[in-house]
């Protein structure tokens, strides 16, 4: 019944996340965390934020064709890219932010999902990073 009583106005559909770069298990295997995300600010709309995803997604193609580590589509549906470090799929992100009108930490943020079980072994978490 309260559900029932609220005008539509009332409703605002969240925010999603968007997984452009995969990694560890579910990418081409040579970066340790396993997804790499893009976070539109919470000051946009749904529309805007999955406008914006696409407009960045293309831009990672782009660097990603760029630099020749354009691998394959990981099976989470970001890029699996041929890069060395975890850091370099950042670097990737951040330049294919600066190739479109958004700003880093403005307009989008970036996120991560390390899946660290992945990389703990002997009671130490090993990354190629470091």
């Amino acid at each position: 019944s309260h559900l029932y009583g609220l005008k539509p106005q009332d409703f605002k559909m969240p925010i999603p996340t968007f997984n452009l770069i995969n990694g560890g298990k579910h990418g081409a295997g040579n970066l340790d965390f396993q997804e790499f995300h893009i976070i539109p600010s919470i000051k946009k709309t749904y529309a805007e934020a999955l406008r914006m995803a696409e407009e960045i997604y293309q831009a990672v193609k782009e660097v990603l064709i760029q630099q020749g580590a354009i691998h394959s589509v990981g099976d989470e549906g970001g890029f699996a890219p041929n890069l060395f470090t975890n850091l370099d799929a950042l670097e990737v992100l951040m330049r294919a932010i600066g190739l479109t009108s958004y700003q880093f930490r403005t307009d989008v943020f970036l996120g991560l999902d390390v899946a660290a079980g992945t990389f703990f072994k002997d009671g130490k978490y090993k990354i190629r990073d470091r």
